[in-house]
């Protein structure tokens, strides 16, 4: 695994998640936001090992391998969504 900038600002940022949320929130939520900040992490951080994946995954099938970009696209939509929400209702 190669470390580049988007690697680095995406560990940043979800760092800072993390402080904000161990500091901010009940240790029950703070658990499960951290278990969910991985996922977005993970997007961004292994997008060609997560969109070689194909064959029967849940209940269908991956017929092909998924662009990278598109991979890392999704990570990092998920991993800004809060930061657009927060915006939205700052505004409201």
């Amino acid at each position: 695994m190669q470390v580049t900038k988007a690697k680095l600002v995406s560990l940043v940022l979800g760092l800072l998640y993390a402080g904000l949320v161990l500091f901010c929130a009940p240790p029950l939520v703070a658990i499960r936001f951290l278990l969910l900040l991985c996922f977005p992490l993970a997007l961004i951080w292994f997008p060609e090992e997560i969109g070689s994946i194909s064959g029967v995954v849940g209940h269908g099938w991956i017929t092909g391998p998924s662009p990278s970009y598109l991979i890392s696209f999704f990570g990092w939509f998920f991993l800004l969504a809060p930061v657009f929400v927060a915006f939205i209702i700052w505004l409201f």
